[in-house]
């Protein structure tokens, strides 16, 4: 996988579509930002088309389906309408600064005999789902769970992003948009807390390394970005305070095997 001099992603199971609504481009120096959305769609390519749709006031960059396949809608370069009114940062407007990446799932479901059912009806088996409390929030909910071939997508591409544009922040879309901060706020999960979590350094080309994890949440994959950004400051003393943090945070984590929400 790759991002080409058009700022498009090029890869085995990456798919172009027409978004000719979004025409603006991002000032010098942008984006420095990704915004991690879920759908709440029926399908990765349902979503996907429904953001194409130029009636729609809504648009992203990709879509990563369950099966890692990938959508792009808009090249790198050009401004999406995926942050609404938002905020981060000391910065109001995220649109103008971020890439917006959209992942197939149905989001918050409703518990109906032994399934599951999300608010546009399809149904869902236990398996697919996680019974937990959301961060922002005490009450527990079922949530429709995520592939393991979505997270490594969306690891792959953030990564590939990192290493073209100047990428300093990582975040999901319940940090930049308070009001929908439960509506719209990601759930990731460890993938399958029976598999033992490793890591592997993995060498890059406009980075030393990266810290590979396989079996992770999207808090992890926050972290693991982070780590990466962290390692580019110039101060030593901020730089190695702040991954040092990173990496106890990390270890803490996997050594529990707990299911994450957020």
């Amino acid at each position: 996988m790759n991002i080409s001099s058009k700022h498009l992603l090029v890869g085995d199971q990456v798919s172009q579509m027409e978004c000719s609504k979004n025409k603006l481009k991002f000032e010098s120096g942008l984006p420095d930002t990704i915004v991690i959305h879920y759908t709440a769609g029926r399908s990765a390519e349902s979503s996907a088309r429904e953001l194409c749709n130029p009636v729609v006031k809504a648009s992203a960059h990709l879509v990563i389906g369950r099966e890692g396949e990938i959508y792009q809608l808009v090249p790198f370069d050009t401004i999406t309408w995926h942050a609404g009114e938002s905020f981060y940062g000391g910065r109001s407007g995220l649109n103008k600064y971020s890439i917006g990446i959209e992942i197939d799932n149905a989001g918050q479901l409703e518990k109906v005999g032994s399934e599951y059912k999300a608010w546009f009806g399809k149904k869902y088996q236990e398996n697919e789902v996680l019974y937990a409390a959301h961060r922002n929030n005490s009450t527990k909910s079922y949530w429709h769970l995520y592939t393991e071939k979505q997270i490594e997508a969306c690891r792959q591409v953030c990564v590939e992003l990192m290493k073209q544009y100047k990428i300093t922040t990582i975040v999901g879309h319940e940090e930049i948009a308070p009001k929908e901060r439960l509506i719209r706020a990601l759930l990731f999960h460890l993938i399958n807390s029976g598999i033992t979590c490793f890591r592997k350094t993995v060498q890059m080309s406009r980075m030393k390394s990266i810290r590979r994890v396989l079996c992770l949440p999207i808090s992890l994959i926050y972290a693991m970005v982070q780590e990466l950004i962290l390692r580019r400051l110039p101060s030593p003393f901020v730089r190695e305070a702040n991954l040092l943090y990173w990496r106890k945070w990390m270890a803490g984590t996997k050594l529990k095997q707990k299911l994450l929400v957020g």
